[in-house]
């Protein structure tokens, strides 16, 4: 593994001195996670509640054969959200906290690694790992979406999930819910420790990722503080193309796209600046030598027989965006069960089972012609709790559905 340009060792390892004042690390108040996915570069973060320096040190996964160590970047993010005061422990407060940031760069692709960080006395541990660039190479993500770790299905989740061992966790939505009264972010960091000890998450943007003290953003002036207070600071930034909140990663001959299916700023893939960034990302896409297909993935299902389907008109509209396409793959949230259609050659995944409340998803819909028509497309379903494990290979993609207590509900492949 080639490594270049590192920064002077200035935190953790054994023969460098202790931090000297004014340069004092603090304690870690959220994280640390890792984020986006790239072939030879990775990003760590963690916040602490006071200004102070930090770093990490990095090496093989499994191993304690530290490569390099690297200071961290900080800068202030002021919140003003409380929640949770009183009800749950612990709750969002404002406030003044400091991000720190590491960029690791020149690593080597489909490659995971070990990193430590020390604030204060007390360390922590993580696992990031490299995308492919080489079609004969295996990848294995884990899909899930609403998560609502507090409600305690989430977290029964989370020890399988991690055992798989995955280079990434493909989120499709509503991370978390202030709406279920009891949850909050610093409580959601607490139960999700483990999980983002082992992976980065690629997050979709959904309508809870909008929700405001008070109201949703789809209120008329409501404001969207969770949005620009912790979803954006937590996974934006992230360094991959995109256009708001749309963005793809490339993972050998595979192009993932999160698409943005909730915003009302002009920029989701229903208005004209979003369809057109996923044209063009598509059609980029397919003149890319070695490109085998892409997958889309957003929140709001248009394939659904929940009561929570973005309606025959998206559907329509996304069906035009797609022909002449190579998207064999669609997987969305928002409908708390999980849900397999053929649509014509194409699979598309419901999989809103990450730990909210489930929904029913064998529903009758009023129009008896729609109603037949979903029926007839949907290969299973189940309502409950579950997660998808997702393996890139060669041939393409495998994915198998797995509920809480270990049973596969559904196994499925995708080919070029």
């Amino acid at each position: 593994m080639a490594m270049k340009s590192f920064l002077p060792c200035v935190l953790l390892l054994a023969a460098c001195p202790d931090p000297e004042p004014p340069c004092e690390p603090k304690p870690v108040i959220r994280g640390p996670w890792t984020t986006g996915l790239h072939a030879r570069q990775a990003e760590v973060r963690w916040e602490t509640a006071e200004e102070g320096c930090g770093g990490l040190r990095f090496g093989a996964d499994a191993t304690e054969n530290w490569a390099a160590s690297l200071s961290s970047s900080t800068h202030a993010i002021v919140r003003t959200i409380e929640v949770g005061t009183g009800v749950l422990d612990p709750p969002d407060l404002p406030g003044t906290s400091y991000q720190h940031r590491v960029t690791i760069s020149n690593l080597e692709p489909n490659r995971c690694f070990s990193y430590q960080i020390s604030q204060t006395s007390r360390s922590h541990k993580g696992r990031f790992c490299t995308a492919a660039e080489t079609t004969d190479e295996t990848t294995v993500f884990a899909v899930i979406g609403d998560t609502n770790p507090v409600l305690g299905h989430t977290e029964l989740l989370y020890g399988p999930m991690a055992a798989a061992r995955p280079q990434a966790i493909l989120h499709l939505g509503d991370i978390q819910y202030y709406a279920s009264i009891i949850e909050t972010w610093a409580a959601w960091f607490e139960r999700t420790k483990g999980l983002l000890a082992i992976a980065p998450i690629l997050p979709v943007v959904g309508n809870h990722e909008f929700e405001a003290v008070g109201g949703p953003v789809s209120e008329e002036d409501s404001d969207p503080t969770e949005y620009t207070e912790y979803f954006l600071p937590l996974w934006g930034d992230h360094g991959h193309p995109h256009l708001g909140n749309n963005y793809s990663v490339r993972n050998a001959g595979i192009l993932y796209i999160f698409a943005d299916s909730e915003t009302d700023d002009g920029l989701a893939i229903w208005d004209q600046p979003g369809t057109d960034w996923l044209a063009q990302t598509l059609t980029t896409a397919e003149a890319t030598a070695g490109h085998s297909f892409s997958v889309l993935m957003f929140h709001r299902p248009v394939y659904t027989r929940s009561k929570y389907s973005a309606g025959l008109g998206r559907r329509n509209q996304l069906e035009q965006m797609l022909a002449g396409h190579k998207v064999p793959l669609i997987m969305t949230g928002h409908a708390h069960c999980y849900e397999r259609f053929d649509v014509n050659g194409r699979t598309v995944i419901v999989s809103g089972g990450g730990g909210a409340i489930p929904h029913r998803c064998d529903r009758e819909h009023e129009d008896p012609v729609l109603s037949a028509e979903l029926a007839s497309m949907q290969q299973t379903t189940f309502s409950g709790y579950h997660w998808v494990k997702l393996s890139q290979t060669s041939a393409g993609l495998a994915g198998e559905a797995i509920a809480e207590d270990g049973t596969i509900l559904d196994r499925w492949e995708v080919r070029p």
